[in-house]
């Protein structure tokens, strides 16, 4: 396991996981996890995050698991998530959220548990949830479908 400080994350190393709670850091560059293939687990927990960029999160395939708890996310644009293709849990509770585009989640083909409590969501788009219970519907159908 690797905990990572500050600026660290930018150079070129091999992590698994990366655990930077609370340090009160605003924002994440964009391209910050294009040089990590290898993570597997991001928490980034009571930060003060407000923005994601789109690309901020291209590279990190590998990742399983991401915390976004405690920070002060306001909304979530398109594709923000794009790179996280092995996803499977996100954790985005007790952040600001109040708007969700429909295409937020469309790269997280594998997600399997989205933590969206204590937020103030009321301008959310529903089409953003259906495509996602869709996509979970279709791939548990398929999976009933290879093991009969």
């Amino acid at each position: 396991m690797y905990l990572v400080f500050g600026s660290s994350l930018g150079q070129k190393q091999s992590f698994f996981f990366v655990f930077v709670r609370r340090n009160k850091i605003p924002e994440l560059p964009s391209g910050l996890f294009r040089k990590h293939r290898q993570l597997k687990e991001i928490d980034l927990q009571r930060n003060d995050i407000a923005v994601l960029h789109r690309a901020v999160f291209r590279g990190a395939s590998a990742a399983k698991v991401l915390h976004l708890e405690r920070n002060h996310l306001e909304r979530l644009e398109e594709n923000v998530f794009a790179g996280l293709v092995n996803l499977t849990e996100l954790y985005l509770a007790r952040n600001l959220l109040t708007l969700i585009d429909p295409k937020a989640f469309r790269a997280l083909k594998q997600l399997q548990t989205l933590d969206l409590k204590a937020n103030k969501l009321r301008d959310t788009f529903i089409y953003s949830f259906i495509c996602l219970f869709i996509r979970s519907f279709i791939n548990s159908f398929v999976y009933l479908l290879t093991c009969s």
